[in-house]
């Protein structure tokens, strides 16, 4: 069983990382909290997206959850 242990801070963001943690927060339905929390343990523990790709288009997800942009450009390698 895992004990999850809550912390509240102060952060100052850049904007731009603001708009990734809302649209992360609004596409995964949780709060900006657990929507930072899980973009901060994905970008220090190296995961990256993992994309089915199938005759050489990227597949969308399976989970009624749209792709973001930054999801899209990450699976096909625009910036």
């Amino acid at each position: 069983m895992h004990h999850i242990r809550l912390m509240r801070t102060t952060l100052n963001l850049r904007a731009e990382a603001m708009l990734l943690i809302k649209s992360r927060a609004r596409q995964r339905r949780v709060s900006l909290g657990e929507a930072a929390s899980e973009l901060i343990c994905n970008g220090a523990s190296g995961r990256t997206l993992r994309v089915k790709v199938k005759n050489g288009i990227p597949l969308a997800r399976n989970d009624g959850v749209p792709m973001t942009s930054e999801e899209v450009a990450a699976a096909t390698g625009a910036e």
